[in-house]
């Protein structure tokens, strides 16, 4: 009997558990993000800008790729570790 082995859509398992920062700046660096972003700073509100846009999504992106459970982990990192904060485009500010 001759069984196929693939990997599944979605391989989670194959993904580092804890992503470089080499890593981490490609992903942010590939995200084809950029019409998303200018359509979110269209929508905000004009005097409604606490944190920029692109630190909000930073930290989105971010929280998924270490695979934290809830945005508040995701924040404790990088509250933690001032090198994952400063990744990818050095707009992560705590």
């Amino acid at each position: 009997m001759r069984l196929n082995v693939t990997q599944p859509l979605f391989a989670w398992e194959s993904l580092e558990d804890c992503p470089s920062l080499q890593t981490v700046r490609h992903l942010l660096a590939i995200v084809p993000d950029g019409r998303l972003l200018d359509a979110l700073r269209r929508s905000r509100g004009h005097d409604r800008d606490d944190y920029p846009v692109e630190t909000l999504w930073g930290v989105v992106l971010l929280t998924v790729l270490l695979r934290h459970p809830t945005f508040d982990a995701g924040l404790g990192e990088l509250k933690r570790n001032a090198a994952r904060r400063r990744s990818g485009t050095d707009v992560i500010e705590m």
